[in-house]
Protein backbone atom coordinates (compact mmCIF):
# COMPACT_ATOMS: atom_id res chain seq x y z
CA UNK A 1 0.00 0.00 0.00
CA UNK A 2 1.75 3.16 -1.31
CA UNK A 3 0.90 7.00 0.24
CA UNK A 4 -2.80 7.67 0.10
CA UNK A 5 -5.06 10.49 0.59
CA UNK A 6 -7.70 10.86 3.97
CA UNK A 7 -9.98 13.15 4.38
CA UNK A 8 -10.57 12.96 8.08
CA UNK A 9 -13.63 13.65 10.41
CA UNK A 10 -15.04 13.19 13.44
CA UNK A 11 -18.58 11.61 14.99
CA UNK A 12 -19.27 11.64 18.79
CA UNK A 13 -16.25 12.66 19.39
CA UNK A 14 -14.03 10.20 17.75
CA UNK A 15 -11.86 10.53 15.13
CA UNK A 16 -12.32 8.85 11.18
CA UNK A 17 -11.50 9.01 7.81
CA UNK A 18 -12.36 7.83 4.83
CA UNK A 19 -10.45 7.46 1.47
CA UNK A 20 -10.11 10.29 -0.36
CA UNK A 21 -11.08 8.67 -3.82
CA UNK A 22 -14.49 7.69 -2.65
CA UNK A 23 -15.07 11.68 -1.26
CA UNK A 24 -16.90 13.54 -4.00
CA UNK A 25 -17.79 16.65 -1.94
CA UNK A 26 -18.25 17.79 1.83
CA UNK A 27 -21.30 20.24 1.67
CA UNK A 28 -22.96 22.55 4.29
CA UNK A 29 -25.85 20.90 6.09
CA UNK A 30 -28.65 20.20 3.73
CA UNK A 31 -32.39 19.51 4.34
CA UNK A 32 -33.52 15.92 3.62
CA UNK A 33 -37.00 14.21 3.95
CA UNK A 34 -37.27 11.25 5.86
CA UNK A 35 -37.74 7.65 4.06
CA UNK A 36 -40.47 4.99 6.05
CA UNK A 37 -39.05 1.85 5.89
CA UNK A 38 -35.49 2.53 5.33
CA UNK A 39 -32.93 0.52 7.12
CA UNK A 40 -32.01 2.36 10.59
CA UNK A 41 -28.52 3.90 9.86
CA UNK A 42 -30.58 6.08 6.97
CA UNK A 43 -31.99 8.55 8.19
CA UNK A 44 -33.44 9.98 5.20
CA UNK A 45 -32.94 10.92 1.28
CA UNK A 46 -31.45 14.23 -0.39
CA UNK A 47 -31.72 15.66 -3.52
CA UNK A 48 -28.24 16.74 -5.09
CA UNK A 49 -28.06 17.94 -8.62
CA UNK A 50 -30.91 16.30 -9.48
CA UNK A 51 -30.01 13.01 -7.36
CA UNK A 52 -31.60 11.22 -5.13
CA UNK A 53 -29.25 9.95 -2.27
CA UNK A 54 -29.68 8.54 0.77
CA UNK A 55 -28.34 10.03 4.30
CA UNK A 56 -26.37 7.51 6.72
CA UNK A 57 -26.19 8.34 9.71
CA UNK A 58 -22.85 6.64 11.12
CA UNK A 59 -23.73 7.09 14.84
CA UNK A 60 -26.54 4.55 14.44
CA UNK A 61 -24.28 2.05 12.80
CA UNK A 62 -21.76 2.24 15.63
CA UNK A 63 -25.29 1.67 18.31
CA UNK A 64 -24.74 5.61 19.31
CA UNK A 65 -27.89 7.58 19.44
CA UNK A 66 -28.47 9.33 16.58
CA UNK A 67 -27.14 12.94 14.83
CA UNK A 68 -29.18 16.14 15.52
CA UNK A 69 -28.29 17.95 13.07
CA UNK A 70 -27.75 21.69 13.16
CA UNK A 71 -27.38 24.43 10.35
CA UNK A 72 -22.92 24.02 10.80
CA UNK A 73 -22.76 20.70 10.64
CA UNK A 74 -21.53 19.43 7.15
CA UNK A 75 -22.12 16.52 5.55
CA UNK A 76 -19.96 14.12 3.37
CA UNK A 77 -21.14 13.02 -0.31
CA UNK A 78 -19.43 9.90 -0.72
CA UNK A 79 -19.45 7.18 -3.52
CA UNK A 80 -19.26 3.25 -3.29
CA UNK A 81 -19.84 0.35 -5.58
CA UNK A 82 -23.58 -0.24 -4.37
CA UNK A 83 -24.46 3.77 -4.21
CA UNK A 84 -23.70 7.34 -3.31
CA UNK A 85 -24.54 8.61 0.29
CA UNK A 86 -24.47 11.63 2.10
CA UNK A 87 -22.59 10.72 5.60
CA UNK A 88 -24.15 13.04 8.74
CA UNK A 89 -20.68 14.36 10.73
CA UNK A 90 -19.94 16.53 13.10
CA UNK A 91 -16.60 18.18 11.51
CA UNK A 92 -14.61 17.90 8.79
CA UNK A 93 -10.57 18.27 8.83
CA UNK A 94 -7.73 19.13 5.74
CA UNK A 95 -6.84 16.02 4.03
CA UNK A 96 -3.84 14.06 5.14
CA UNK A 97 -1.54 11.73 3.32
CA UNK A 98 -0.18 8.97 5.11
CA UNK A 99 1.52 5.77 4.33
CA UNK A 100 1.58 2.26 4.30
CA UNK A 101 4.03 2.03 7.63
CA UNK A 102 1.10 4.13 9.55
CA UNK A 103 -1.64 1.60 8.10
CA UNK A 104 -3.08 -0.95 10.63
CA UNK A 105 -5.16 -4.11 9.20
CA UNK A 106 -8.85 -4.19 10.99
CA UNK A 107 -8.05 -8.11 11.02
CA UNK A 108 -5.35 -7.80 13.21
CA UNK A 109 -7.57 -5.32 15.86
CA UNK A 110 -10.29 -7.39 18.10
CA UNK A 111 -13.89 -7.67 18.03
CA UNK A 112 -14.17 -4.52 15.75
CA UNK A 113 -16.39 -4.84 13.39
CA UNK A 114 -16.93 -4.57 9.66
CA UNK A 115 -17.82 -1.00 8.85
CA UNK A 116 -14.07 -0.36 9.50
CA UNK A 117 -11.17 -1.32 7.36
CA UNK A 118 -8.19 -0.36 9.12
CA UNK A 119 -7.02 1.77 11.67
CA UNK A 120 -4.29 5.07 10.91
CA UNK A 121 -1.87 6.46 12.80
CA UNK A 122 -1.75 10.66 12.23
CA UNK A 123 0.14 13.17 13.64
CA UNK A 124 -3.46 13.94 15.26
CA UNK A 125 -3.67 10.81 16.65
CA UNK A 126 -5.56 7.37 15.57
CA UNK A 127 -7.84 7.56 12.62
CA UNK A 128 -10.55 4.66 12.14
CA UNK A 129 -10.98 4.08 8.15
CA UNK A 130 -14.68 3.98 7.26
CA UNK A 131 -15.41 0.09 4.85
CA UNK A 132 -17.93 2.43 2.92
CA UNK A 133 -18.65 -0.84 0.85
CA UNK A 134 -20.05 -2.85 4.26
CA UNK A 135 -21.85 0.67 5.24
CA UNK A 136 -25.28 -1.69 4.98
CA UNK A 137 -25.61 -5.43 5.16
CA UNK A 138 -27.03 -7.24 1.92
CA UNK A 139 -30.39 -6.86 3.63
CA UNK A 140 -30.24 -3.38 4.56
CA UNK A 141 -29.28 -2.70 1.06
CA UNK A 142 -32.01 -4.74 -0.40
CA UNK A 143 -34.35 -2.59 2.03
CA UNK A 144 -33.04 0.70 1.21
CA UNK A 145 -33.66 -0.17 -2.69
CA UNK A 146 -37.23 -1.21 -2.63
CA UNK A 147 -37.83 2.04 -0.40
CA UNK A 148 -36.09 4.21 -3.22
CA UNK A 149 -38.01 2.42 -5.96
CA UNK A 150 -41.20 2.99 -4.26
CA UNK A 151 -39.85 6.55 -3.42
CA UNK A 152 -39.70 7.32 -7.37
CA UNK A 153 -42.99 5.96 -7.92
Amino acid sequence: MQAQDYLPFDINGNRFALELNAVLKVLPFLSYSALPGAPEPISGIANLKGQVVPVADLRVRFGWSKASPRSWTPAVWVTTQKSDYLLLVDAVWPVVRLANAQWVAIDTLPATGMFLSGVMSSSEGLLLVQNLDELLSAQEWEQLHERLVLQRG
